[in-house]
């Protein structure tokens, strides 16, 4: 096979992929993971049980690569937040507002998220998930305490970090459970700025 040959069927492998898992997040938000079948995947992304089989052995390996390709875009962006904001706290209400609208975006996988029926293998993933979050954030409450701007005991950067985290959490999942009652997104991170972060930082520069 020619290179040329071997790049136009790495295209197409990639793209059929990216279909696929885009039918299983669709599939997964609609029935949950419980009901999730290679048979309604399958039929959602208009390909045969066996080209499914070809790439992806089970159903826990496909919901997995699904919600891997709906979060890496999340994470990308929070990544490039952070860094745009040179770990400032600015940063954390900027992460937050794009975490909460992602999750508005995807209430369906959102529910299947906050179910508990997920197996192990998917939520160890979204825990190191969630552990790279921490890490960003924890920087940010790092440099602020070297540069003596951190209200909070410098010692542990990473409580304060996590707490803030815990916190998001919980508004996302408010919001997935309860979207009719759930604050506007400015109100949230309004809520974040007058209770977590001026308490927290000597300084803070919006």
């Amino acid at each position: 096979m020619s290179q040329l040959a071997a790049r136009k069927r790495h295209l197409g492998e990639a793209l059929m992929r990216e279909a696929i898992c885009e039918a299983a997040v669709a599939v997964l938000s609609d029935v949950g993971y419980a009901a999730l079948t290679m048979d309604r995947v399958a039929e959602a992304a208009e390909v045969s049980k066996g080209t499914l089989y070809n790439y992806f052995a089970d159903k826990e390996a496909l919901a997995l690569a699904a919600i891997e390709a709906s979060f890496a875009p999340l994470d990308r962006r929070i990544a490039q937040l952070f860094a745009d904001h040179a770990y400032r706290p600015v940063a954390l209400l900027a992460a937050a507002e794009v975490v909460l609208a992602h999750f508005d975006e995807r209430q369906g996988l959102g529910r299947v998220m906050a179910s508990g029926d997920l197996s192990v293998a998917i939520e160890h993933h979204m825990r190191a998930h969630r552990r790279e979050i921490l890490g960003h954030m924890a920087r940010v409450f790092a440099l602020a305490a070297e540069q003596g701007k951190l209200r909070v005991a410098a010692s542990a950067p990473q409580s304060p970090a996590r707490l803030f985290l815990l916190t998001l959490q919980g508004m996302v999942r408010e919001r997935i459970l309860h979207p009719q009652d759930s604050p506007a997104l400015a109100d949230e991170v309004e809520f974040l700025t007058e209770y977590m972060i001026k308490p927290w930082f000597l300084e803070y520069e919006p």
